[in-house]
């Protein structure tokens, strides 16, 4: 939806922009009237058509930057970032939105105007205490209420030792996964909360043997067999029972392919039900340490946090790499989804515009995706955001400096845009709407619409402005014709 902004008198007169501090409660407003009415759009949910116009390298650098948003984003975050190509390099502006729930002490400093802050230099890197993955545990521990500035010069630093190391070594990603999953567990835990959780439980305990017989049932690959060996055998701890018809899956070389009989298709149904009720629980068990009043021992916060970690790494192989399992989801399960899909609510709000955030430059791997039915294809992309933290973290590894300086090993410079601190304070609406659209007629035509939209009068306000649209604005300004003196006065030496 689109709504177009009348130039009023004030604008056409104002030779410099007023102060960043006199905007505020106007730059909050109007930003968080975009950020819901971009919820509120469901025609434009799986608009893909921009992504398929895109170049190989553009698409990669899109996914790349959307995988950055995710590593930072912990629960009630939002994060955008943008890049630009300098003679030293590739820099990376980013901003977040913050709940003033969940805002940090550290986080609510009074910042002027708006100002970019370098957080990924040689001092700020070493700064951070983790080098590999046995310093996670006890760096959070250390570290037990970061801010957002904090934590984001940690995923810097973290995701800069991916683009140096390289190909040399797979530790660097998989430090940099295993802390995010960390930081990240409250909302890991309510993406468990979902109806999408419920769906997938549901459609897995129904072992009747019907249709399974006439069905063309992929071969597992090498691949598939290892990690379904090794997965049993982690299951098998927390009572996962003994499956025989899958020992001849398992027992025969692991190094070829094997073809899965429809017997076997009940037994795996219990194998995934089992893994995706324990990612939950220890999910759960994770979240609940990182939000209780005192921190918890370093030996059983190592150990909840290192099983949260190994279950989400075998269910971020199925989901990103197996056809075998795409064919599982989208075909073998495809009847039962649909049916328990109808009627059926998110358990968090917002889940779903999360889902589609994600998935959008990054669509679900597999041939004929064209044909996967809403339903199945909403299940799969909540699985892509479950282990969104470990995927986004193994795309970096063999990257380098996300493509846009091929053939070079560079860092990413990583440019913090520091706003205003989170609080629950806002201009109304309505006198946002009025500044705006100074014609009687038309001010009226756009209330209505927005209270169609569910904007009331006592609309509250989340706490932080709306990340997306303020870089968008800096890129658009950046890009424009708008007097130079106006842009320097709001936004001061951004670019």
């Amino acid at each position: 939806m689109s709504i177009e902004v009348s130039e009023t008198l004030e604008i056409r007169r104002n030779k410099a922009a007023v102060s960043f501090s006199r905007n505020d409660l106007e730059l909050r407003a109007v930003t968080t009237l975009l950020a819901r009415l971009n919820t509120l759009d469901p025609q434009e949910k799986y608009d893909d058509g921009p992504y398929d116009d895109m170049k190989f390298l553009e698409r990669f650098q899109l996914r790349h930057l959307t995988a950055i948003s995710s590593l930072l984003a912990r629960d009630g975050e939002i994060v955008a970032c943008i890049p630009k190509s300098t003679s030293r390099g590739v820099e990376i502006l980013i901003t977040p939105t913050v709940s003033a729930s969940v805002s940090s002490a550290s986080d609510n400093l009074a910042y002027p105007k708006l100002a970019i802050k370098l957080i990924s230099n040689e001092k700020e890197a070493a700064a951070v205490g983790v080098e590999g993955i046995d310093d996670v545990c006890n760096f959070v521990l250390d570290s037990w209420n970061l801010g957002f500035e904090e934590h984001a010069r940690t995923v810097a630093k973290l995701l800069n030792d991916c683009i140096q190391i390289g190909a040399k070594s797979s530790g660097a990603w998989k430090t940099l996964s295993y802390y995010c999953v960390i930081q990240s567990s409250p909302k890991l835990a309510k993406y468990c909360d979902s109806k999408y959780l419920d769906i997938l439980l549901n459609a897995l305990q129904d072992r009747r043997l019907e249709s399974e017989t006439v069905m063309e049932i992929p071969a597992m690959t090498s691949n598939d067999r290892s990690y379904m060996k090794v997965m049993l055998r982690k299951l098998r701890f927390v009572g996962l029972p003994r499956y025989s018809v899958l020992e001849g899956l398992l027992a025969d070389s692991p190094s070829t392919s094997c073809q899965v009989t429809p017997v076997m298709l009940i037994a795996i149904r219990g194998v995934f039900g089992r893994l995706m009720n324990e990612i939950c629980k220890a999910a759960g068990k994770v979240a609940s340490m990182r939000e209780a009043p005192s921190q918890p021992s370093a030996t059983v916060f190592s150990k909840s946090a290192n099983k949260l970690w190994h279950l989400l790494r075998y269910l971020e192989y199925w989901t990103s790499y197996s056809n075998f399992f795409r064919w599982f989801i989208a075909e073998y399960l495809e009847k039962d989804i649909e049916r328990l899909s109808a009627g059926k609510n998110p358990g968090s709000g917002g889940l779903d515009r999360e889902i589609i955030n994600l998935e959008t430059p990054c669509r679900i791997m597999g041939k004929g995706n064209s044909a996967v039915s809403k339903p199945v294809l909403e299940v799969q992309r909540w699985l892509r955001l479950v282990v969104s933290n470990i995927h986004s973290a193994c795309m970096f590894f063999k990257s380098h400096s996300l493509g846009m300086t091929v053939g070079t090993n560079q860092k990413i410079r990583f440019k913090l845009l520091q706003m205003s601190p989170p609080s629950t304070n806002i201009q109304d609406w309505r006198d946002v709407v009025r500044d705006l659209f100074p014609a009687d007629e038309e001010r009226k035509r756009v209330v209505e619409l927005l209270e169609g939209k569910g904007f009331t009068a006592d609309w509250k306000f989340t706490g932080g402005v709306h990340c997306t649209a303020v870089l968008w604005c800096l890129r658009t300004l950046d890009s424009s014709d708008v007097n130079s003196v106006c842009i320097s006065a709001v936004f001061g030496d951004l670019y």
